[in-house]
């Protein structure tokens, strides 16, 4: 399974490479299914796979630690089939550190996209981009109207400030460690 994940690792730097170099050329692509891949869904699939082998790593010690708990072992004395085991007792208990680490990285994708638009290799300039405003008004009009810069900035530091609340939130609501805590 580790092999499995390092070469998503490796696919995804791959994968990173042909997204710049689409994006070098990107007036030269018509508008087509093409475009829509590399404008939209290769930088999605770019960031989604780094982010996906940590959590597969994430949860596989997550289960690792869930399965030699004593209420694991005391549903398989019972005579609880596998299928009981892993979703009466092992995914609400493994869920909470995987919504965290999701909700983080989704912050995470919102950054770099911001600062892949900014450089200008993220989205297309005709498409909207909290990147693509700070790169185009920030070298442009900086110095005579600052708040076109402030508000995009703004903009992304709350936008992954509340992933990560709402990650937190929801991990509160949904860890069964926590319950008797809060009563």
């Amino acid at each position: 399974m580790s092999k499995v994940i390092d070469t998503l690792i490796a696919a995804a730097d791959l994968l990173t490479r042909a997204r710049e170099a689409a994006a070098r050329h990107w007036n030269r692509i018509p508008i087509t299914w093409l475009s829509v891949f590399f404008g939209f869904v290769l930088p999605a699939i770019v960031l989604a796979f780094p982010c996906l082998a940590s959590i597969i790593r994430v949860n596989r010690a997550e289960m690792i630690e869930v399965l030699g708990s004593d209420y694991v072992l005391a549903a398989r004395a019972t005579g609880a089939d596998a299928w009981r085991i892993v979703l009466r007792h092992m995914v609400p208990n493994c869920a909470a550190p995987y919504i965290v680490f999701a909700t983080a990285n989704l912050g995470y994708a919102v950054v770099v996209e911001a600062a892949l638009s900014f450089l200008g290799v993220g989205t297309p300039p005709d498409v909207p981009s909290w990147g693509g405003m700070l790169s185009i008004t920030g070298q442009k009009y900086v110095e005579v109207s600052p708040w076109l810069v402030v508000f995009p900035s703004i903009a992304v530091s709350l936008a992954v400030f509340g992933f990560n609340l709402l990650g937190d939130a929801i991990r509160d609501a949904l860890d069964p460690r926590l319950k008797g805590a809060q009563e």
